[in-house]
């Protein structure tokens, strides 16, 4: 397996025909300390970052860590590389190693970055050209492609032929509990996960038509949010909305199970910005498994084209909404504030299709079907 950093690990089946993921091994590279300082980096000057992310991604494609990459996969010989790939050094070193030692190649894609990683970047002509060109030919030498999303796996099947599969975050079903709850107090909305890429802004438009309506129509509503320490500091007087709001910060993910099942809905943002919702577009957030399984009612705002708000629709999940104006944004809610039954029949319909695609032992017993057939169907001469 080929993680995004491009780290080399074995993926072994056990006895019982399931595969085995290995722990991820704490390195330099891993330390909390340094992603936080990356973090704290890309959120106070993200121009600069943006400059020295670039000029990295150049550096490794062309330098010497491809012929690393070579190396181990030699001394491995798996029976097929895994390859998780989100930009185009990781894709162009994956493939030449692949091509040159013969090796089947599965790849697994979790972001559109072929087409928008690189649209607001210095020099983006060239690194689009480049992602385009390594993309494809890395996608015609694999035996085996998955996307993130059921959105991502029929769109890249039209724009790139051939069959793709999709596997997105699997979850432990029994970690869930999918009893209604009974809430006699205010609304309880609950949102947990990361608030960059821009969702921080709807975060606070939904904040914001939270509390006209408890002001104008005596709907009354708390909306809870869970995230890191550093985007709970970086955003801390932008989500202040006082009453509605309250940062909770970060907790253990072991303990999200029981903040879900205590919410009447579980809310997802999606940005409105034509760019980042260009790169957004294709993914399924990690966090819409979870909230699936935990049987509530979603709450997804965002551009109705995103990969999360269709799967929600598609699902019956919850409620979507794609009014980005204030006062069309709080009439929207009123349904779903005020509708207990239908907030039920969606958190039943969420928890059925979470059952159907995301649940971890059926989820990996599909990927372990689908990376035999990818080597079944590997020819040496892909490798020629």
């Amino acid at each position: 397996m080929i993680r995004i950093s491009g780290r080399v690990q074995r993926v072994q089946e056990n006895q019982s025909g399931q595969i085995s993921f290995p722990a991820a091994n704490r390195t330099a590279s891993s330390s909390p300390r340094l992603v936080s300082l990356l973090g704290r980096a890309s959120l106070r000057r993200p121009r600069v970052f943006r400059w020295f992310k670039l000029i990295q991604e150049a550096w490794y494609a062309y330098s010497w860590i491809g012929k690393v990459l070579e190396r181990e996969l030699q001394a491995l010989r798996p029976e097929i590389v895994y390859a998780l790939l989100g930009n185009y050094c990781l894709t162009r070193i994956t493939c030449l190693a692949c091509e040159r030692l013969g090796f089947p190649l599965y790849l697994h894609i979790t972001d559109d970055f072929i087409h928008s990683l690189y649209a607001d970047i210095p020099f983006r002509s060239f690194f689009q050209a480049a992602s385009n060109r390594w993309a494809r030919r890395t996608m015609n030498y694999a035996s085996g492609r998955a996307g993130i999303s059921p959105v991502m796996a029929e769109e890249y099947a039209t724009r790139y032929g051939a069959d793709w599969s999709w596997f997105a975050t699997l979850v432990d079903s029994g970690a869930y509990d999918p009893t209604p709850r009974a809430n006699p107090g205010p609304v309880k909305l609950v949102f947990a996960g990361n608030l960059g890429l821009q969702r921080w802004s709807t975060l606070r438009q939904l904040a914001l038509a939270l509390q006209e309506l408890r002001q104008k129509q005596a709907i009354d509503s708390r909306l809870l949010i869970y995230t890191s320490p550093d985007q709970a500091r970086a955003y801390h007087e932008t989500l202040n909305v006082s009453p509605i709001t309250e940062l909770r910060g970060w907790i253990p993910p072991t303990q999200l199970p029981g903040i879900f099942h205590d919410a009447d809905i579980l809310v997802h943002v999606e940005s409105f910005d034509s760019t980042t919702a260009a790169y957004t577009q294709l993914s399924l957030s990690t966090k819409i498994s979870q909230y699936m399984m935990a049987a509530r009612c979603i709450l997804g705002v965002g551009p109705e084209q995103v990969a999360s708000i269709q799967v929600i629709n598609r699902a019956q999940a919850g409620q979507t909404l794609c009014e980005k104006e204030l006062p069309m944004l709080a009439q929207a809610l009123v349904p779903i504030l005020k509708d207990e039954a239908f907030r039920q029949r969606c958190g039943e319909n969420g928890r059925r299709w979470a059952l159907r695609w995301l649940e971890t032992d059926s989820g990996r017993e599909r990927f372990r079907l689908s990376l035999l057939q990818a080597m079944q169907r590997f020819s040496p001469r892909q490798a020629a």
